[in-house]
């Protein structure tokens, strides 16, 4: 049987169950060219990169390749990335490794109100051990986004301040470079979320004066269960996993050589495609307005988004009533976080965000893709006037 490219079956498979994917936020369909590199590595390379005979020098040589391209693209040295299992344990490596690397310094940190799960239940976990974990509410004033609450909470025994650069249910950019440069002239340690800003907005280590920054395989159209930290030349951090010496002992365990490879491969993909997925977005949203009216809100409009991201308040809907009616139309979307998708209460990161509950219960998160397509947005509002 002839083989076919993976888009092109991805393309076929959408046709015949007329599937419309608008939830990248939640992950990405691989790329075809991630999808060859990780078979080659499989079946050519599949030697223990530890190993210094032939095949296991092979696999070595594709991880640092990977290390390479995902420093490259965040203005980073390749020995300043560290490769994890997921943007979760990212997170969680690097606020344990922090806390625990720093504790003589000091005994508290500061995070936002509206961070991941990965972030804010480390967090709460570090209470558990003794340290204090202060959250500062994001405020917008005058339109623009205020971090002013975490200069408030933070102090002489403050370790590290965490802050996501984009959130995952509104979009919404964090002003974290000004944030940092502040803490920075405290000695404060700073750590940034940036799985998902990484692909969709520009991220330089240096410009964000960051000292850690969690990124993920699967949100830029790479394999899940692959993830990295970067972690500034210098900055002592303690594993949270022992018994081996690899990623310099930072992070022991046989490393995962497809997922990195694919992930390298994923950020070498990286193109200039946000004009054309903001264009998308932007429409969408203008002709929600234009056909509800009142009845819709899009989150964060007049702030800094990511190009993407489109997070719409129904107001006086169910937004799990709409989100299984559009399932049944071929249509995935999402209500919030995906780590959260099998909840049916209000996101409270919206309710954070000072966003009503009427309309942050009735609010869908519609995340596009490279592969997102003017007749999805037109299918996708067709079915919205049907349900509405």
């Amino acid at each position: 049987m002839e083989k076919i490219p993976l888009s092109q079956f991805i393309a076929a498979k959408k046709q015949e169950v007329s599937l419309i994917y608008l939830d990248n936020n939640a992950t990405t369909p691989i790329l075809q060219e991630v999808h060859s590199a990780m078979k080659d590595v499989l079946d050519d390379a599949f030697g223990n990169p530890s190993s210094v005979y032939q095949i296991g020098n092979q696999a070595r040589i594709a991880i640092e390749k990977a290390r390479g391209s995902i420093a490259h693209a965040i203005g980073a040295l390749p020995s300043e990335i560290i490769f994890t299992g997921s943007g979760t344990e990212s997170d969680n490596l690097a606020l344990f490794g922090s806390a625990f690397a720093h504790k003589q310094k000091g005994k508290n940190i500061v995070i936002s109100n509206i961070e991941h799960p990965a972030v804010e239940q480390t967090a709460k976990w570090l209470e558990e051990l003794g340290l204090e974990c202060r959250i500062a509410p994001v405020r917008i004033v005058d339109g623009r986004v205020s971090l002013d609450a975490f200069l408030e909470l933070m102090d002489e025994k403050t370790i590290l301040v965490s802050c996501m650069l984009a959130n995952n249910e509104t979009g919404l950019i964090l002003p974290v470079a000004d944030l940092f440069r502040k803490m920075k002239t405290k000695g404060i340690l700073c750590h940034t979320d940036a799985v998902q800003a990484f692909g969709k907005v520009n991220v330089n280590v240096k410009e964000l004066n960051c000292d850690l920054l969690s990124v993920s395989a699967h949100k830029i159209h790479g394999p899940k269960g692959t993830g990295a930290l970067y972690l500034k030349r210098g900055t002592k951090l303690t594993p949270m996993i022992h018994g081996g010496s690899q990623e310099n002992s930072r992070r022991p365990g046989t490393e995962n050589v497809a997922g990195i490879v694919g992930f390298g491969k994923a950020v070498e993909q990286l193109g200039h495609s946000e004009e054309k997925i903001r264009n998308l977005r932007d429409y969408f949203e203008a002709e929600l307005k234009k056909t509800f009216n009142n009845q819709v809100v899009i989150h964060n409009q007049n702030q800094p988004r990511t190009p993407n991201t489109a997070s719409v308040g129904f107001t006086g809907m169910d937004g799990n009533v709409i989100l299984i009616k559009l399932d049944q139309k071929g249509i995935c979307v999402s209500t919030g976080s995906a780590c959260h998708s099998g909840a049916l209460s209000t996101s409270s990161t919206l309710l954070k965000l000072g966003i009503p509950e009427k309309t942050a219960k009735g609010t869908i998160r519609f995340s596009l893709s490279r592969w997102t397509t003017r007749r999805d947005i037109e299918d996708t509002l067709q079915a919205l006037k049907e349900i509405v």
